[in-house]
C-alpha cells in the first residue's frame, strides 16, 4: 500500500507533509550574546524558519503536479495530490492542531494553561479533539485567486495559511472558556466560524490551480496591486523595545510604550503628521529582520514611505535600516530627529526581500513605521 501512496507524499527533512514544523519564534527572543567589539549583544542563532521552508516546498510540489495534471485533464490523477493538499489545510486550520504550526506550541503543553479537574471531558484536549461539525453551505462564497502562476499562488496561500490558522486557534481558545465556564451555547457559532476559514482556504486552493490550469483569470484584477500587510514574512522581529518588548510586528497600527494601540503615523517633509491606514510598525532593537519571500519576475516595483513614529521621537532617536532585494542590501537609511521620514521607490522587488533594523549606543524606544507599502505587477 504503501508503494502506492508514496508518489503522492511530499517528505522535507524525513518530515511528511501533514504535520508540519512549527514557526520557531522563540529564537528570536532568547538567544543573544555579547559582542564585546561591538559592545552590544548580537543573536547568537540564526533564524531559521521551518515551518515556511515546508509549506513553500510542499505547496510548490503539490500544486504543480495538481495543474500539471490538470492541463492533461487528467482530473483523477490530479485528486490523489489534491487530497494530500486539502488535507493538510484542513488539519491545520480546524481544530486541535491549530494550536500548532505558525506561531503555535506543542499541543501536548495545552493542558498545562489551565487548572486540572477531575472531570475528563472539561479537558482542554478532550474539548478540541471532540469539535464536531456538520455540512456547511457558503451561500454566496466566491473564490479568491490566489495567484496567476505557483510561485505568486504560493506566497498568497502560505499568508492565507497562517493567517486562517491563526484565527482558527484564537477561536479554539475561546471555545475551551466557554466550555470550561458553562456557556457552551456560544460555542456553535464559533466553531462554525472556524469550520468557514477552513473550508474557504480549500476552495480558494482548488479555485485557482484549476484556473492557472485553464489560463483563466476573471477573479485576478486585485493582483496587480499587493500590499505587504497581505503577505507574511519568513523572518520577522520579536522583542523590540518599549510597547514592543514582548509583540512582533503589527500591521495597521503601532503600539505606545503602554502596549496601547495608536495610528500609523509619520513626520513628512513638510513636519506635517500624516496617518496611514495600512503599513507595518515594530519597536527598534540592536538588530531585527523582517524579510519576505517574492518570486522572481513577478513584481516590477515596491514603494513605501519608511521612517520613525512621531510618538516618541527625540533627539536620542537614531535608527539604521537596510534595505534588501534578492538579500543584497541595496539602499541604506539613516532616521533620526532631523530626518524621521523617506519615501522608497525599488524596482523589481524579489528573492530574500525586506528590512534589516539596528541602532548602536543606548538602547532606543523608536517605532519604526513601513507605511503604504505596494508591491506592484507590470
Amino acid at each position: 500500500m504503501y508503494e502506492r501512496i508514496r508518489p503522492y507524499i511530499f517528505i522535507k527533512d524525513n518530515i511528511q507533509f501533514h504535520y508540519i514544523p512549527d514557526t520557531p519564534a522563540n529564537e528570536l527572543y532568547r538567544y543573544w550574546l555579547p559582542n564585546p567589539e561591538k559592545h552590544q549583544p548580537e543573536q547568537s542563532r540564526k533564524f531559521f524558519n521551518s515551518n515556511f521552508s515546508h509549506a513553500k516546498a510542499g505547496f510548490e510540489f503539490y500544486l504543480n503536479n495538481i495543474i500539471r495534471l490538470f492541463e492533461k485533464d487528467d482530473i483523477d490523477e490530479a485528486a490523489k495530490f489534491i487530497g494530500c493538499l486539502l488535507h493538510m489545510l484542513q488539519d491545520s486550520c480546524f481544530g486541535l492542531h491549530s494550536l500548532e504550526g505558525p506561531y503555535g506550541m506543542n499541543i501536548f503543553a495545552f493542558d498545562g494553561l489551565f487548572d486540572k479537574t477531575n472531570d475528563f471531558s472539561q479537558s482542554p484536549l478532550y474539548i478540541l479533539s471532540a469539535l464536531e461539525f456538520g455540512p456547511e453551505e457558503l451561500s454566496g462564497y466566491t473564490p479568491a485567486q490566489l495567484g496567476e502562476s505557483v510561485p505568486e499562488m504560493i506566497i498568497h496561500l502560505y499568508a492565507a495559511y497562517v493567517k486562517t490558522v491563526c484565527a482558527s486557534r484564537r477561536i479554539c481558545f475561546k471555545v475551551i472558556q466557554n466550555s470550561r465556564n458553562g456557556n457552551t451555547d456560544g460555542n456553535p457559532a464559533l466553531i462554525r466560524e472556524m469550520f468557514s476559514g477552513t473550508v474557504k482556504i480549500c476552495a480558494d486552493t482548488l479555485f485557482s490551480a484549476r484556473a492557472i490550469a485553464c489560463r483563466r483569470f476573471q477573479n485576478s484584477g486585485h493582483l496587480a496591486k499587493t500590499c505587504l500587510t497581505d503577505l507574511e514574512p519568513f523572518k520577522f522581529p520579536l522583542g523590540g523595545s518599549g510597547g514592543y518588548r514582548f509583540f512582533s510586528f503589527q500591521r495597521d497600527f503601532a503600539v505606545d510604550a503602554k502596549m496601547q494601540k495608536i495610528p500609523l503615523a509619520l513626520k513628512m517633509d513638510n513636519h506635517q503628521v500624516v496617518a496611514f491606514e495600512k503599513g507595518i510598525s515594530l519597536g527598534s532593537h540592536f538588530q531585527a529582520s523582517l524579510e519576505y519571500w517574492l518570486p522572481d519576475n513577478l513584481f516590477s516595483v515596491f514603494e513605501a514611505c519608511i521612517g520613525l513614529h512621531p510618538d516618541p521621537l527625540s533627539s536620542q532617536s537614531g535608527i539604521k535600516i537596510q534595505v534588501l532585494n534578492n538579500g543584497k542590501c541595496v539602499r541604506k537609511l539613516n532616521f533620526d530627529i532631523n530626518h524621521p521620514t523617506a519615501r522608497i521607490k525599488l524596482k523589481n522587488p524579489r528573492g530574500r526581500f525586506g528590512f534589516k533594523i539596528s541602532y548602536s549606543g543606548k538602547p532606543q524606544t523608536d517605532i519604526i513605521v513601513i507605511a503604504d507599502p505596494h508591491l506592484k505587477k507590470p
